[in-house]
């Protein structure tokens, strides 16, 4: 199973973000963006995460606290066959490719 179905989400009031989770065993932050995509931050401690529950400002508890900050990984890419989203590693829906994600960092 795709390691983005593992961590439960939970919708929050965001216009920077549609959900966030937690797994506290691994200390990995779930964070689905309001375009949809998901990144999981390693290595992230739950005060953290709670500071970010409860951020009246979720995006800028984000660019303060953790953006840049843990190590991420990113769950959701693009179909190289029809440009849509989906999860990293499974078959887009269309049925023609696996999904890739997109690397931000190195863009060419």
């Amino acid at each position: 199973m795709n390691e983005a179905r593992t961590i439960e989400r939970l919708l929050v009031d965001s216009s920077a973000f549609k959900s966030i989770g937690y797994d506290a065993t691994r200390s990995v932050l779930a964070i689905e963006f309001q375009s949809g995509m998901i990144r999981h931050y390693r290595n992230v401690p739950l005060d953290v995460f709670e500071g970010l529950g409860q951020a009246e400002s979720k995006g800028r508890y984000y660019a303060a606290a953790i953006k840049n900050k843990y190590p991420v990984e990113p769950m959701t890419g693009l179909c190289p066959a029809c440009g849509e989203q989906g999860l990293v590693g499974e078959l887009c829906e269309c049925g023609d490719s696996t999904v890739r994600a997109v690397d931000t960092q190195h863009k060419p």
